[in-house]
């Protein structure tokens, strides 16, 4: 029997609200036909926003499988984007690996970390990005200064005088002045989201000189993934043409679709008394991939572990629900896999997707989750105190008691 103890959740006011995908997809047809059946919905939503009596979270999930796998679905897939925009005005929970390294750290320091931002910051770090950005700029830059130096040695010897610890000198700077970075620029668009400030300000050149730091590159970065509709855009035209990062959780889902299928095949001929053996070694084997991931985390804080020992036993033994985004995911897999074997129902790719959806409910208020999904969530709502919304149609009226309830 799993250990399983949550921190109560403090009442929030706004009511925090978490959409399924579909959801979106519904509302955003109410957005672009007038006459559709979820209009009123919609309105409703807005009014609640605009009042600050909830606020609509979006997660990297609802990004990922929003976007289009050909170019003709790019139409639908930027409405749904636009939705998203305007309901959660740019509120998102972090990404879900990055949770789990903050609330680790929280724990071990004693301090306080939320998983809500309000600055559509949806994406993995993407601090990688400025190096690789560093270097194919930089690149370009010494082709075009060296173009004319002459032989090998003068080559060399130029180089020393415009390059100093992979920077542009000032000479460097002086002569790039008369150099026309247009084309330069827009090699690097096609690797790159680039906000308008990368023309208007000559990021690129600056940066290239160290005058912008990479903490500046990477917040430039962040405003156009923030923006989801020019994200999708840029992703699926221009960067990710062959739908790698849609097909990534697609295949996900697949794999673990086979997965399960073939663990309950094994267990289809086996007698009740021996699946309830087998669930106790899932739970055997759930707690260690919590050790592993716990100490995977401690490897990456040397310093921290250091000064903090104490405090990172004492997470290594806590029950599950301390690292909410880790024992989450943990507790579903746990039920999922116990529908899984126990029931007859179709497993489906999908359900990957489903299950990062659900890792985000410890976080809300109302979750809107439907079908399958909404029963393998019931035992971590539990534990949550989280309600399940299980249909769309539903949601106004839970809202309403909610916020009677509370009495928001």
């Amino acid at each position: 029997m799993l250990d399983i103890k949550f921190p109560p959740r403090a009442t929030t006011s706004p009511l925090i609200v978490y959409l399924d995908s579909s959801d979106y997809s519904n509302l955003s047809r109410a957005i672009y036909d007038g006459g559709s059946e979820w209009k009123p919905t919609l309105d409703k939503l807005l009014q609640l926003v605009e009042t600050e009596r909830i606020r609509i979270v979006f997660s990297a999930v609802h990004v990922i499988e929003i976007a289009h796998l050909d170019s003709s679905s790019l139409e639908f897939a930027l409405q749904r984007a636009k939705c998203i925009n305007l309901l959660s005005q740019g509120r998102c929970l972090q990404f879900w690996l990055e949770l789990q390294n903050y609330e680790c750290q929280s724990f071990v320091t004693e301090g306080g970390h939320s998983a809500l931002l309000e600055n559509g910051r949806w994406c993995p770090d993407i601090s990688e990005l400025a190096k690789e950005l560093r270097e194919i700029f930089s690149t370009g830059l010494k082709s075009q200064l060296l173009e004319n130096a002459g032989n090998r040695a003068q080559r060399r010897q130029v180089e020393k005088e415009l390059f100093k610890n992979g920077k542009l000198t000032p000479k460097a700077m002086g002569l790039m002045q008369s150099i026309e970075r247009k084309e330069l620029i827009e090699t690097v668009k096609q690797e790159f989201p680039l906000s308008d400030k990368f023309y208007t300000e000559d990021l690129l050149l600056k940066f290239a000189a160290g005058k912008v730091t990479s903490s500046e590159i990477i917040d430039e970065f962040y405003i156009v993934f923030s923006d989801i509709e020019r994200f999708i855009g840029w992703t699926y035209e221009t960067r990710d043409a062959d739908r790698k990062t849609t097909r990534w959780l697609r295949s996900l889902g697949e794999s673990m679709q086979s997965n399960i299928a073939n663990l309950r095949h094994k267990l289809e001929t086996i007698e009740a008394d021996d699946i309830e053996v087998a669930l106790r070694q899932l739970d055997s084997v759930l707690l260690q991939t919590r050790q592993k991931r716990l100490k995977e985390i401690q490897s990456q804080l040397p310093s921290m572990t250091r000064r903090n020992e104490g405090k990172w036993t004492e997470l290594l033994e806590s029950p599950l629900g301390t690292v909410r985004s880790l024992d989450a995911h943990l507790i579903l897999l746990k039920e999922y896999f116990r529908r899984a074997v126990q029931t007859h129902r179709k497993i489906k790719a999908s359900d990957a997707g489903d299950l990062f959806h659900l890792t985000y409910l410890p976080y809300c208020d109302l979750f809107r989750t439907d079908g399958d999904a909404s029963e393998t969530a019931k035992p971590l709502a539990a534990h949550c105190g989280t309600r399940i919304v299980s249909k769309l149609s539903m949601l106004s009226s839970a809202i309403d008691e909610e916020l009677i309830k509370r009495r928001i």
